[in-house]
């Protein structure tokens, strides 16, 4: 519900910000709530207008559900995106360290 964004996500992104004062933010919200829900328009607004890193920060794309390669410093747009030619805007390619997983595998 609204009230995990409005006591948890939100307070501690602006506190990450204030007390460390990152050059990149990267976002993996792109799941299954829309960017209303994360009230991601509100804390960019304050990231690129008010923050202390408004003049250096960069943010990826995944910021709501069906953001990504809309906005962002750079794009995301997916999984192992590779767009195969020479992008005009910033883009990143996400790669897992084998194919079954993101994180850490004993097994691997």
């Amino acid at each position: 519900n609204e009230s995990f964004v409005r006591e948890k996500t939100l307070p501690e992104l602006y506190d990450l910000v204030r007390q460390y004062k990152p050059d990149i933010i990267w976002s993996d919200g792109d799941w299954e709530a829309p960017a209303e829900y994360w009230r991601s328009q509100e804390f960019l607004a304050w990231l690129y207008n008010k923050s202390p890193v408004r003049h250096s920060v960069v943010t990826n794309d995944r910021w709501g559900r069906n953001t990504m390669c809309h906005h962002g410093g750079y794009y995301t747009c997916s999984d192992r995106y590779n767009p195969g030619k020479l992008q005009k805007h910033k883009w990143e390619n996400a790669f897992t360290i084998d194919k079954q997983s993101w994180g850490y595998r004993r097994n691997a």
